[in-house]
């Protein structure tokens, strides 16, 4: 596509860049204050960025979602095509891509960014992180709604990265379709040799590594999440619409009213339900 062409021009060796915002409405994010936010996709994460973009003090960096996919597919199947057509069924791509974003981190934190952020898995690593002076922050979503807001942003969105082009019975049927029923899992349960993100011990782990934020937040308790940044961090969030849903809101909700499809759905997100239940319930009684 004609749009996408600079981006994967110039972005591929651009693996992360700096966020520069023309406009503040509000004071900037103090020095000493250091922040990495764990973006997992289509989870409100674009508006607690935008929330912090309002705060810029020139020193935040973002690990960038499309060029680092497309390193990593050069890296796993030695091939030189620029096009944003990512084949993530190699094995070692994950496990490539996550390697590669988590080295980014740790550079702009090696640096001092003030704000860190991205598609980016945690890991138990990132301890160090928090011995830097970093709070980790990540923000989860209620997982059936999560699953929908998925399925049709990526099968109705301009671009090609990551893009969705069957329907959506055939979706919820293929191996994307039941790995996102737990991708909470996959990037909040560390990675280990022979991974089932679907497994109790990977749900258990993902559990326990939620000690390791000290901010917590879902769609469905945003206020709470905001009043939390303001207690720890002293900053008056604001959370923007972000990324509206390019499907129309009439196809959408045809499907979500469904309930064979709801059954499904929640069958499939078993995994996240039970990590996002209890993330809720830490919320609540924190």
């Amino acid at each position: 596509m004609k749009s996408m062409k600079r981006p994967l021009k110039n972005g591929l060796l651009k693996l992360g860049y700096e966020v520069k915002v023309r406009k503040r409405s509000k004071s900037k994010m103090g020095d000493n204050l250091k922040v990495v936010f764990i973006h997992i996709p289509k989870c409100g994460g674009t508006s607690v960025v935008k929330g912090f973009n309002e705060y810029d003090n020139g020193n935040y960096f973002r690990v960038n979602s499309i060029a680092t996919p497309l390193a990593t597919k050069i890296l796993t199947s030695q091939t030189a095509q620029l096009d944003e057509t990512i084949n993530n069924t190699d094995p070692d791509f994950g496990k490539n891509l996550h390697l590669l974003r988590s080295c980014l981190v740790y550079e702009a934190a090696s640096e001092g960014k003030n704000f860190i952020s991205g598609h980016v898995a945690f890991e138990e690593r990132m301890e160090i992180l928090k011995e830097m002076g970093y709070k980790l922050i990540v923000m989860l979503r209620n997982p059936v709604d999560h699953y929908f807001s998925y399925y049709f942003f990526n099968r109705y969105k301009e671009t090609n990265h990551y893009k969705i082009d069957s329907d959506f019975d055939d979706f919820i049927n293929s191996d994307r379709g039941q790995a996102t029923g737990s991708i909470y899992i996959r990037y909040l349960a560390g990675k280990r040799k022979n991974y089932d993100s679907r497994s109790a011990e990977a749900i258990e782990q993902a559990k326990r590594n939620l000690s390791a934020f000290d901010i917590i937040g879902t769609i469905e308790d945003a206020d709470v999440f905001k009043r939390e940044i303001f207690e720890k961090l002293g900053i008056e969030l604001n959370l923007p619409r972000s990324n509206t849903n390019p499907a129309s809101k009439d196809l959408v909700t045809k499907y979500k009213q469904s309930e064979e499809y709801r059954k499904t759905i929640e069958e499939i997100c078993r995994p996240n339900i039970e990590l996002y239940e209890y993330a809720r319930s830490q919320i609540i009684t924190n």
